[in-house]
């Protein structure tokens, strides 16, 4: 069976493209405008036509009795399908006569079409088909087939025609005329013996060979059509079954007779082999298994009662959602679909054990008896024998005859049972005579001595002084221990029978059921404990078949991924304290105070990249927030909120820190010249902690700027020729804030939608920091709060740029910034023609990063920390140098310095000049005032600009 590729483009020929109706005409663009087609997945590629245009013509289609008047139905119909029917029965789609199908959903046909989801899924559970949503592109005006991972349950593909044959042969009516045929080989034969007369034989005899054919036919089509079903364990007891019906055939027992060159008194005709058998005991033990092989047949009336109560959740659906779903009677279709993959694989494991239990009960169950004809057979002489001895001596005497006659009766009373031979007689009276008594000391049981007795009519009349008795007593020591023997094999045959079915059942259902709830449930657990851990891929055989349970565990551990993807760290305790409550959901937990590191970064002229870039803007933001989330986790911080153009990112300290520990941090004197290792001695953990993740902060924002230069697919973006005519020589910029301080974690919304984030003046200073870097010129501006937890180290690369307060504080803030030149970094190569990343080709290798690796000292060991540090030391101390001049109100000696340090910096590469930004930003305010401190100068300066 041929279906549509998952990743296939298909093409509407104008053939099959849906006609506009004159009442489509009428109707608003926006109810029209369709965005999905419903698509026939058994057809091909390349004959792929549209089953529909609206949702009534669905409803057609797969459940196969809307009425013709469905177009009439309106909102105020009971029926919940009818009334979102006639909502979007007029959506159609535009059409073109000379372009292809062009769609442009709207609002509203969103929103409808999202009701026409519960009819898909309804047809798809009644039919047994899921058709495919088909979506549009409108650059190719092509549909793409989006596979559903639940499609993987379906039946495997195979020709229609062997489809549509075992849909008929496992239909209503087929099946219950086979379980009628089985009936008849079941009891036929018995039936034929008890009640019926020989005249009759004739007649049973053809129904047999009919019973024949139709096993014949069920089990050679089944081979052919049912899916796993040919040379399988089902079709070997089906085989036999009708194997079986050959020995119900006089002709064939006859000629399996001939052949063998036995010879049987008895007339087939009369008694068929399988219908009384023999006295050969493997011929008993034969027919026992054939007629349970027949009767295991009858498991179809199983399937037809799945059957009848598949129909009548049907039934039930249709009433309860007023459509007609089925045609009745025929519910055979469906009944594969009453049920689960597992729940089917389960039923059909465990009818397998406890057939195969059951035909070994059968088999060797006989085996543990002594008159089984295994071991030896009881000699049918020692009752007869006793007789015809007593008979003799009553006519003859104590004769020669007698005597021979009595030898061989002693001979025969010991036989051959089992590994050795029974002891035979014990002793012999004949007539009151006493023949042979064997005198022995051995302890006997009651139960060891087999008593036989003969006597004449005298003693019943009790008339003692003509009794004549004969008794024999026979020493069966070795029959009963033999007896007990298998007894006791018997018993352990049945123990380990018991014990392996109980294992191997509840191996089945482990495996299948068990075991995964257990996988599942530990992943919640898990989950409920640390949201943010990476749930754990449970590993499957390549061979195994796909289950629900492992779809199950795959999408749990998809909804982890991204509960822990959508709510970041900020909502982890969110995520937590719904899985543990057994309530219902709570999103709105109270907040928690935190301390941590906040870092602001946006985009530049993003407006007009936007405007440029149209659809591409999504691709090329999620570039950039690739990089940056990426540098973000790799140097300890976590992602939190996506704002467009712009990303709020999150360096928690450890936890139980407090803004004293802060403080005290801030403090602390500087150690000149100390290494990484030596602070480790002199501070605390903590304190150590403190540092290293405000040096991996800044180290991110570093890295960020050139692994955003290096990427092959932004420079792709900006060699865009409609982007650089409208922003000549672009590229791809950003600018950083980082602020240190506490904020309130937690669920920010309401139940209806909430973002887990920080609240704080501290969140939106990182903010107002990363908009001031365009005043200054910089790329990194970083408060003196934050400055104050960077080691010395790093204290020594940063510079103050400026003193300022903001709208709403009356607290100076020192403004830092760490000097960043790009010009080591090389630019990929790129084609200048590529229109845009649809026409790059294969796509890019991911972005590079040296982060994953090991480093001491990351500002020391990282190659792009290393290459893209702007500033030398004499250029920070003269620049410092100026700034100490403009705090303290001697503008005139500061411009001189800052018109020195302006021009100081070179590019790194080619060595001309780079304009200083905060050198220039400072010179621009004290020309402001004529480069004269105002008198109330007291050592910063407003930030008007947010």
């Amino acid at each position: 069976m041929a279906s549509v590729h998952p990743k296939a483009a298909i093409e509407l020929p104008p053939a099959v493209r849906p006609k506009r109706s004159e009442a489509d005409a009428s109707t608003s663009r926006s109810d029209h405008d369709a965005s999905t087609l419903i698509m026939d997945r058994t057809a091909s590629t390349d004959s792929a036509r549209p089953l529909l245009a609206n949702p009534v013509d669905f409803a057609r289609q797969w459940l196969h009795k809307v009425p013709d008047d469905a177009d009439k139905l309106d909102s105020r119909s009971p029926s919940l399908e009818a009334s979102f029917m006639s909502s979007t029965m007029t959506s159609t789609m535009s059409r073109s006569a000379k372009s292809p199908t062009k769609f442009r959903p709207s609002i509203s046909a969103v929103k409808k079409a999202s009701k026409q989801g519960l009819i898909l899924r309804r047809a798809a559970s009644m039919t047994g088909r899921v058709p495919a949503i088909v979506t549009a592109s409108e650059p190719s005006h092509s549909l793409t087939a989006t596979p559903s991972v639940f499609q993987q349950l379906e039946k495997a593909n195979q020709p229609q025609w062997k489809a549509k044959t075992c849909d008929l042969l496992d239909g209503t009516h087929i099946s219950c005329f086979v379980v009628f045929i089985t009936l008849l080989a079941v009891f036929l034969d018995d039936f034929r013996l008890a009640v019926l007369p020989p005249a009759a034989d004739p007649v049973c005899v053809g129904i047999t060979i009919i019973v024949l054919v139709v096993f014949v036919f069920d089990t050679t089509a089944g081979s052919f059509v049912r899916p796993g079903y040919a040379f399988r364990f089902y079709w070997l007891i089906d085989f036999v079954a009708t194997l079986s019906m050959l020995l119900d055939i006089p002709a064939v027992v006859n000629g399996l007779n001939r052949i063998s060159s036995s010879s049987s008194s008895i007339e087939a005709a009369e008694v068929s082999f399988l219908a009384r058998g023999t006295s050969n005991t493997s011929a008993n033990k034969a027919r026992q298994i054939m007629r349970v092989c027949r009767i295991l047949r009858l498991m179809r009336l199983v399937y037809l009662y799945n059957q009848y109560e598949l129909h009548k959740q049907v039934r039930t659906m249709e009433i309860q959602g007023g459509l007609t779903m089925s045609k009745p009677g025929q519910f055979g279709q469906r009944a594969a679909l009453a049920g689960t993959r597992v729940g089917q694989k389960l039923s059909h494991l465990t009818t397998r054990r406890v057939i195969i239990g059951v035909l070994g009960l059968l088999l060797f169950i006989p085996c543990f008896e002594l008159g089984s004809g295994l071991y030896g057979d009881y000699p049918p002489m020692n009752e007869a024998g006793l007789q015809m001895l007593h008979d003799m001596y009553l006519d003859t005497g104590n004769t020669t005859g007698f005597w021979e006659a009595l030898h061989a009766y002693q001979g025969s009373s010991s036989y051959r049972l089992g590994l050795k031979m029974t002891d035979g007689l014990h002793s012999l009276t004949v007539c009151n005579h006493t023949f042979v008594d064997v005198r022995n000391t051995y302890p006997y049981r009651s139960y060891e001595l087999l008593t036989v007795q003969e006597q004449t009519s005298a003693c019943g009349l009790q008339q003692w002084a003509s009794c004549l008795v004969t008794t024999a007593v026979f020493d069966v020591r070795w029959n009963s221990r033999f007896g007990a023997a298998l007894n006791l094999f018997r018993s352990l045959f049945v123990i380990v029978a018991l014990g392996c079915g109980a294992v191997l059942f509840n191996n089945d259902s482990n495996r299948l059921v068990l075991r995964p709830i257990e996988r599942m449930l530990r992943k919640v657990r898990d989950v409920s404990e640390n949201p943010l851990a990476r749930p754990e891929t449970t590993k499957h055989h390549s061979d195994d078949p796909q289950m629900e349970t492992r779809i199950l565990e795959n999408s749990i551990n998809k909804i982890c991924s991204l509960l822990a993807v959508g709510f970041g760290d900020a909502g982890a305790e969110v995520i937590a304290n719904n899985i543990r409550s057994g309530g219902d959901l709570n999103p709105m937990i109270p907040g928690n105070k935190v301390v941590a590191i906040f870092g602001f970064c946006d985009i530049r002229n993003f407006t007009d990249t936007t405007e440029v870039l149209q659809e591409d803007i999504m691709e090329f933001v999620n570039t950039i927030a690739d990089i940056v989330h990426t540098e973000v986790a790799l140097h300890g911080g976590a992602p939190n909120k996506n704002i467009g153009d712009a990303f709020l990112l999150v360096w928690k300290f450890p936890k139980g820190c407090t803004m004293e520990d802060i403080a005290r941090v801030t403090s602390a004197p500087d150690s000149e010249g100390t290494e990484k290792s030596n602070r480790s001695r002199q501070e605390s953990e903590l304190d150590w902690q403190i540092r290293e993740v405000a040096d991996r902060a800044l180290a991110a924002f570093v890295v960020i700027q050139a692994a955003i230069k290096r990427s092959q697919r932004l420079q792709s973006f900006c060699q865009r020729a409609d982007l650089l005519e409208r922003m000549p020589g672009y590229q791809v910029k950003m600018g950083f804030g980082l602020h240190v301080g506490w904020a309130i974690e937690g669920a920010i919304g309401s139940k209806f939608k909430i973002d887990a984030s920080y609240l704080s003046p501290n969140v939106n200073m990182a903010s107002r920091l990363e908009a001031a870097t365009k005043q200054f010129g910089s790329t990194v501006l970083i408060s003196g709060d934050f400055v104050k937890l960077l080691s010395p180290a790093l204290k020594r690369r940063v510079r103050q740029v400026d003193c300022v307060t903001v709208k709403g504080s009356n607290k100076p803030m020192d403004l830092f910034t760490y000097d960043v030149s790009l010009d080591r970094i090389p630019v990929p190569a790129i084609q200048a023609d590529q229109h845009s990343i649809a026409e790059a080709g294969p796509a890019p290798p991911p972005n590079v990063t040296f982060s994953m690796k090991a480093m001491e000292n990351e500002f020391v060991d990282h190659p792009d920390l290393m290459s893209t540090w702007a500033a030398t030391t004499p250029f920070l101390k003269r620049f410092q140098q100026g700034f100490e001049l403009y705090r303290s109100g001697q503008w005139a000696e500061a411009k001189a310095v800052f018109e020195e340090t302006k021009v100081m910096r070179k590019h790194l590469t080619s060595g001309d000049v780079v304009v200083d930004g905060p050198s220039n930003t400072l010179l621009g305010f004290m020309s402001q005032h004529g480069h004269m401190a105002p008198e109330d100068w007291a050592g910063f300066r407003e930030l008007t600009e947010k």
